[in-house]
């Protein structure tokens, strides 16, 4: 994410991918899928505003804009963009620089036209999705890359985890190789946040094949 927030402040726009892309697939475990499926469901639906269902979309924030006096902003998932019209609430303001371009964000509200006939969801909450994503994993799934020592695999992982904890999610180690092979689900004492920070550690282990988030679903 470092390097496409560089290229947006040099460049203006992203180079060499979409803020998005490496959430995508956690994201979707969130809202159950990308803008495209569930803009394909909801036209198959009622789009009256006060009878659709209540969706959750994720994306990036593309820009914002104001019409009709009302305040929007689009949320862009690198494939499909959606206009989202803010709510006024009058209970608070959002948190500073939660919809700031290239911000990821989840939205929680319901689909329907605007005057000139183009969808749009009318957001009743806007949350970081980092914040989200931190809130809602319940297990981390590690797959150790080969090795002839098991036990000194998990023995980096376990030293790799201990900046990353207390956290939410529950982490489960699952090793093979030519000695030994099987799944570790380490102690509560072990949770860990699903942080960036965390992601890019994983990322760059060595000890690490793939990494694998599991998330809570919100209704």
């Amino acid at each position: 994410r470092e390097r496409l927030d560089g290229e947006r402040r040099s460049l203006g726009f992203c180079l060499s991918g979409h803020p998005f892309d490496e959430f995508r697939d956690e994201a979707g475990e969130l809202t159950g899928g990308s803008l495209r499926a569930i803009l394909d469901r909801a036209r198959a639906g009622t789009l009256e505003r006060n009878d659709a269902p209540a969706i959750l979309a994720a994306g990036s924030v593309l820009r914002k804009w104001r019409r009709a006096g009302a305040n929007f902003f689009d949320l862009d998932d690198g494939e499909t963009r959606l206009p989202v019209r803010l709510p006024r609430w009058d209970s608070g303001a959002l948190p500073a620089g939660l919809i700031t371009p290239h911000s990821l964000v989840l939205v929680k509200g319901r689909l329907a036209r605007l005057p000139r006939g183009s969808l749009s969801l009318f957001a009743d909450s806007v949350e970081s999705l980092d914040d989200v994503m931190d809130k809602r994993a319940q297990e981390l799934l590690l797959r150790c890359a080969p090795s002839e020592d098991p036990r000194e695999a998990i023995a980096q992982l376990r030293r790799l985890l201990k900046g990353h904890a207390p956290g939410n999610a529950q982490v489960v180690i699952q090793h093979s190789g030519p000695g030994a092979s099987g799944r570790l689900r380490l102690g509560d004492g072990w949770k860990v946040r699903a942080s960036e920070s965390l992601r890019q550690a994983l990322r760059q282990s060595p000890a690490v094949q793939e990494f694998e988030f599991q998330y809570a679903r919100r209704a």
